[in-house]
């Protein structure tokens, strides 16, 4: 399976010490609340100057978010809390951006970047006072 998965992802990610989990370990792994690391690409109209300054407004900063408009039909309408622990740009170029966020478990990150109009506060979008749009997404890391 590890050799069939590997093979498929054509490099992009691997899979090594693949096994089986059981029930107990599955509950315990489920339960925690492991931070997680993404990459995300982003496209916007206006000043890359402005992304610089709302991407160091969000660092450390909590955020609250309403359930997310596209899970809405399949989950409770409610307000969490989440903090955004780290948050820096890796790549800038007109109009287009690479940022690696680091943020609590449970925080919805497309909603983080586009404000999912007003559901998320404050949001990359908010801060920057302009549209952004999520390219690509991936999460590159789990727990510390």
């Amino acid at each position: 399976m590890e050799e069939k998965i590997n093979e498929y992802a054509n490099g992009k990610i691997e899979v090594s010490n693949l096994r089986f989990s059981s029930k107990e370990e599955v509950k315990k792994i489920k339960s925690e609340r492991h931070q997680k690391i993404y990459r995300a690409v982003i496209k916007f109209r206006n000043d890359n100057q402005k992304i610089y300054e709302a991407v160091n407004a969000l660092i450390g900063r909590q955020i609250s978010q309403a359930t997310p408009a596209r899970v809405l039909h399949r989950r409770a309408d409610k307000i969490r809390k989440r903090r955004v622990i780290d948050m820096r740009i890796e790549n800038m170029k007109t109009n287009e951006a690479t940022v690696v966020i680091k943020a609590e478990a449970g925080t919805y990150i497309k909603e983080l970047i586009t404000g999912d109009n007003g559901r998320t506060n404050p949001s990359l979008s908010s801060l920057a006072g302009f549209k952004i749009k999520v390219e690509e997404l991936d999460v590159i890391g789990i727990g510390d």
